[in-house]
């Protein structure tokens, strides 16, 4: 009997580190202005670099068989 994988789910963390960088993107780029359009964009990927990695972490952490 040929076994199936569980379907992937999306895990509400991801949207919010998505969401996450952009509101500090936003946020970054109001108080700096247009001229430091590079370092905003870096702040909110840097951002949500980091809300991703702790939103895996979390997963991770609530599955420890998988």
């Amino acid at each position: 009997m040929k076994q199936t994988l569980p379907a992937r789910t999306l895990d509400i963390g991801h949207v919010f580190a998505g969401i996450g960088g952009v509101v500090c993107f936003a946020v970054v780029f109001m108080c700096t202005g247009a001229s430091d359009l590079l370092f905003a964009v870096s702040r909110g990927l840097a951002v949500s670099a980091l809300f991703y990695l702790a939103a895996n972490i979390t997963v991770t952490l609530r599955n420890p068989g998988s």
